[in-house]
């Protein structure tokens, strides 16, 4: 697929942004997991956890039907947030 076409850069605009977030969002509610769980707090967030690797799941899909090479363009997203 020819990433730059007309057709495809709104979606790669799209989906960029919000593969970087929830990456984050990833990270975040895992560090607030073990804070909830080292204070044996009888609160969690593996429910949102969950839903946000279901999430993750279904952008790596749509990024792989943009990109040959998801593995490369998935780290190049990761790393502009480094």
């Amino acid at each position: 697929m020819d990433w730059k076409s007309p057709e495809t850069l709104p979606r790669i605009g799209i989906r960029t942004p919000h593969l970087c977030d929830r990456n984050r969002a990833d990270v975040i509610y895992g560090l607030y997991q073990d804070c909830l769980k080292a204070s044996q707090s009888p609160v969690s967030v593996r429910g949102i956890i969950a839903e946000e690797e279901q999430h993750l799941a279904e952008m790596d899909e749509e990024i792989a039907t943009l990109f040959d090479d998801v593995d490369y363009w998935k780290q190049q997203f990761v790393s502009l947030e480094e």
